[in-house]
């Protein structure tokens, strides 16, 4: 398991390498293919448009340019234009973006060519200076931040633009930044993250259903094992009941006494019957998984049948103290069921009443038709089943831990009663009691 979860994480692992290389040789691939597609477009605008995109934004530049010169020459020498660089720069950097032509160009021409034209554009002002006759009146750019967001992803420099007018000049770059670049990279690797998803979608699923698998047959293993040590002893005890009662009859006193003799004889032949009946029972396993019992059914009529199995179920109990309380609620209904096997499911549950009661035991048997069902319900007053062992109650060879310590059995008796009911297409469930025990109800149809 260990080996597996560590191949399962290598995997996982690899996957993760060879996406994150994909993922960085197509960003490489995109910023290639924009940073060619913009050379492109510029050469396609200013040989066929012969613009640069900002020829409207430079003539109302000098426009402005100019104005502020002479607020310059009628004001003081430090003028309030030295304290307000910034508010200068955010002006022309709004005049830029507002008269600027190249960003719908650019959207457009990404659109014919088949690319995401859904980006944002920056401009960076790099310096503008007043050309006043006195001298140039600089101011930088660079260290204002003019541009209001910073790019997310690595901006696609497009280009770097001079202008000079007849009252300044400006130097500006142009980038541009895809809003959606992971979007479209992770789009372009779809077939990848497919074949990755699967192929480690589906080691996942091999290493659980190993692991499954595993535990199964680990649970399988303890089950054998219980069963083993539970059929050495149920054979062990008749065995050594005879070999006891062989070796008094050796004895020739014994063998005098015609009485002992006799009850001896009696032992050994009840005895013997017993541990027929567990090799009958452990041969019958193979028997029911290959489904070679053939039932032999017949129309019986259900009251008289039930009221027989519960008078025999007295008679073999006789030594016993307990109470059985009996509702035959039917009349002349008939049901089509193999008399023997079903018999043999009602005395194996009414049997385990009996040895799982409460002291004394308390038995309850009802019967009744419902919706063309024959409704069988057999309580008792024990300490009931754990509700983690409820869904095991019906496995083969399983016993609970409360079983295992005072009553003796191969966890045989209620797989049978389950194949037997199921055999005539009904179902057997273990319901909740409504104080404590257990309650098995039996649905057959009519």
């Amino acid at each position: 398991m260990i080996i597996a979860g560590t191949a399962l994480a290598a995997i996982i692992a690899v996957q993760f390498f060879l996406i994150s290389g994909l993922y960085r040789l197509r960003t490489r691939e995109l910023d290639d293919t924009y940073r060619q597609e913009i050379i492109k477009g510029m050469e396609l605008l200013q040989k066929q448009y012969h613009t640069t995109g900002f020829d409207s934004a430079y003539a109302l530049i000098d426009y402005v340019a100019m104005n502020l010169l002479q607020e310059h020459s009628q004001g003081p020498a430090d003028s309030a234009l030295h304290s307000s660089d910034e508010q200068t720069l955010s002006y022309i950097y709004h005049i830029l973006r507002r008269y600027d032509m190249l960003t719908p160009f650019l959207k457009a021409y990404f659109q014919v060519s088949g690319m995401e034209d859904d980006f944002r554009e920056y401009i960076l002002i790099r310096e503008f200076i007043l050309l006043d006759p006195g001298g140039e009146i600089r101011i930088k750019g660079d260290t204002l931040e003019i541009t209001t967001t910073k790019a997310g992803n690595s901006p696609y420099y497009v280009n770097s633009f001079r202008s000079e007018g007849n009252f300044y000049r400006l130097d500006f770059d142009y980038y541009i930044d895809l809003s959606h670049k992971a979007r479209i990279i992770f789009r372009n690797m779809t077939g990848a993250l497919l074949l990755s998803f699967l192929s480690i979608l589906i080691t996942g699923i091999i290493f659980f259903v190993t692991l499954h698998n595993m535990l199964k047959y680990k649970q399988l293993s303890m089950v054998k094992t219980d069963f083993i040590n539970n059929m050495a002893h149920e054979l062990k005890t008749p065995l050594t009941t005879i070999a006891v009662a062989a070796g008094t009859l050796e004895d020739p006193a014994v063998l005098k006494d015609a009485e002992k003799t006799a009850g001896l004889v009696s032992l050994i032949r009840q005895q013997n019957q017993h541990l027929g009946k567990l090799i009958d029972h452990i041969l019958d396993i193979n028997l029911w998984e290959q489904d070679q019992i053939t039932p032999h059914k017949k129309n019986i009529r259900l009251k008289e049948y039930l009221e027989k199995i519960l008078a025999a179920f007295r008679i073999e109990n006789k030594d016993k103290e307990f109470k059985l309380g009996e509702s035959l609620e039917l009349n002349e209904e008939q049901a089509y069921l193999d008399e023997f096997q079903f018999s043999l499911a009602i005395r194996n549950l009414l049997g385990n009443a009996l040895k799982y009661g409460g002291d004394p035991p308390e038995i309850g048997f009802s019967a009744t038709i419902k919706d063309r069902k024959l409704l069988i319900r057999i309580t008792d007053n024990g300490t009931g089943i754990p509700e983690k062992e409820k869904e095991h109650i019906f496995e083969k060879f399983f016993r609970g831990k409360g079983s295992q310590k005072h009553v003796k059995g191969l966890g045989l008796g209620l797989y049978y009663v389950k194949k037997i009911v199921e055999m005539h297409h009904g179902t057997v469930t273990l319901e909740e009691g409504t104080d404590r025990g257990s309650v098995f109800v039996v649905a057959l149809p009519l």
